[in-house]
Order: structure tokens, then C-alpha cells, then sequence
């Protein structure tokens, strides 16, 4: 499996992924939105970016289960920098924390489900 869990609603894929994976994941997960997040060599600001995005859709959509795919064109099978998406997964870990702390969501062990990646 080409795509592993690395914390509760957070998941990173390596190259390459396995066909039809990713929709496994989304279709398991009851996915409703997925946002997609195109990236290249942009590691000092997605976190950010990411950030207000996680946060924009948890008030425009609450309630629903949205998932954020970031493909970063700067991580590719010939030149493995993951620096963005080090900083991508680091941004939205801490945004989910942030969450956990200001609303219940099955991410912190409550019952609604506000944004997810």
C-alpha cells in the first residue's frame, strides 16, 4: 500500500501510488468534497495556505466530510524533495489540533465531522 496513515484523518501517499487506491480511501472514508491542492516548491508558505483552506471549508461546510489532496510537483520519483509536503502534513496536523480545541470532531474522539484530509 502505497498510501499510509500517519495520524487520524491525515494520510500521505508515496510514488507511485497504487491505481484506484486513493478512491478506495475516499470511498471507505464516505468522503463528500475533496479539494485538490497543486503545489511546486512552495514549502515556506503551504502551510499557511493550507491552513485558512482547512479552515474555510470547516465554516462554509460543516458538517460534511471533505478531503484535501496536495500534489506537490516538487517530490517526484527522480528528485525526492518532500520538504512541501513535510510542511504541508505538519500545517494541517496543527490546524487539526487547533480544531480539537475549539470544536467536537470524531478526529478528537467527538461526534461531528467537520473537515478532514
Amino acid at each position: 500500500m502505497s498510501i499510509f496513515q500517519i495520524a487520524d484523518g491525515l494520510y500521505r501517499g508515496a510514488c507511485p501510488l497504487t491505481e484506484g487506491e486513493l478512491g478506495e480511501l475516499l470511498s471507505r472514508s464516505k468522503t463528500e468534497i475533496v479539494v485538490g491542492h497543486p503545489t511546486f516548491q512552495n514549502a515556506d508558505n503551504i502551510g499557511k495556505e493550507l491552513a485558512g483552506g482547512l479552515k474555510a471549508v470547516a465554516e462554509v461546510y460543516p458538517g460534511r466530510k471533505i478531503a484535501f489532496i496536495v500534489s506537490d510537483g516538487t517530490c517526484r520519483m527522480d528528485a525526492l524533495d518532500d520538504s512541501t509536503l513535510a510542511a504541508a502534513l505538519e500545517a494541517s496536523a496543527e490546524t487539526f489540533r487547533q480544531f480539537c480545541r475549539r470544536i467536537t470532531n470524531p478526529l478528537c474522539g467527538g461526534a461531528a465531522d467537520n473537515a478532514h484530509g
